[in-house]
């Protein structure tokens, strides 16, 4: 009886494992579409010009005295600088 169980057991262990493991590789597909997807709209909110200056508007809001918006443009520096790095990293 116990050798049934430990069986059962076993099984069902190598199931929820095979179960994690498929959804890892779609979780890992879905984020590298996701990238690519914020990065087209990246590009096509802020156009090139724009990408190139992100830091100049930072520090124009730090003259400014507008923590805020120098806060919001680090986001989207950030963003923009992870995507772009993900995207040429995927060879695309």
């Amino acid at each position: 009886m116990d050798d049934k169980i430990y069986q059962w057991a076993k099984n069902l262990q190598e199931n929820i494992n095979d179960v994690l493991n498929e959804t890892q590789k779609n979780i890992d597909a879905a984020h590298k579409r996701s990238l690519y997807i914020i990065e087209c709209i990246a590009r096509q909110v802020l156009n090139e010009k724009q990408l190139k200056h992100l830091d100049d508007k930072i520090a124009l809001y730090d003259a400014q005295g507008q923590p805020e918006n120098r806060e919001e443009m680090e986001k989207i520096e950030k963003i923009v600088k992870e995507v772009t790095e993900e995207y040429k990293k995927d060879g695309q």
